[in-house]
């Protein structure tokens, strides 16, 4: 009989240190548990930011980035998670990058001071800074970001031929060569070409290889 009592003592002993293994898992995982639901919370608030942000930037971009945003938007699900919410900013993000990192041309439609509509080329320097021409050089200007959003801007001042020219160059038909273009400045609320290159600088393209610099 002893022997048995000892047997079932050992048992019952055996059972309750597993117990105690059970629970110190569990409160393990339910700890583990509570710092992923507080890590998961910290990446919601700090996605919240991040496409508040890029709300406030959208209007800011060229048409082609502003489209390519809006395309990635409306894959979204009508009420995405967490993680498909981050993917769609990861590639906004990453489409921001790469446009704005190289000179790219796009053609479109372009309302004149006449109110017809004409076709234009359009030859971007990274997000920030274009300029413009249509097919017989009647029409030039610039665009950038501007109070409530991207604006185009005709102006007499800018040199058609020279637009044409850095985009003949970019389409490769014509030679590679520095191509010189104003700088556009934005003072005050307004924008300003710069005209005198000697003061405030201009824009040296090369669109053979799509880099830019600006020289004093």
């Amino acid at each position: 009989m002893q022997a048995e009592r000892d047997q079932l003592q050992d048992i019952l002993a055996a059972s309750d240190a597993s117990q105690d293994d059970v629970d110190d898992r569990r409160e393990a995982l339910l700890a583990q548990q509570d710092e992923l639901e507080a890590e998961q919370q910290e990446l919601a608030q700090a996605l919240d930011g991040l496409v508040a942000r890029l709300g406030s930037i959208q209007p800011l971009l060229p048409d082609p980035v502003r489209a390519g945003w809006e395309n990635e938007q409306a894959m979204l699900s009508a009420d995405p998670e967490t993680s498909e919410q981050l993917q769609v900013a990861l590639a906004q993000l990453s489409r921001l990058a790469d446009f704005n990192t190289r000179i790219s041309v796009q053609e479109a439609p372009m309302t004149v001071p006449d109110g017809s509509q004409v076709m234009v080329k359009q030859l971007y320097l990274g997000a920030g800074t274009a300029w413009f021409v249509s097919a017989d050089g009647a029409y030039a200007g610039y665009g950038q970001p501007g109070i409530g959003g991207w604006q185009w801007s005709f102006d007499e001042s800018v040199s058609a031929t020279a637009i044409a020219e850095a985009i003949a160059i970019y389409e490769r038909q014509q030679q590679a060569a520095f191509v010189r273009l104003p700088v556009i400045l934005q003072s005050a609320g307004q924008n300003t070409t710069q005209k005198n290159e000697q003061k405030n600088g201009a824009r040296d393209l090369n669109t053979a290889t799509g880099s830019g610099s600006v020289q004093p």
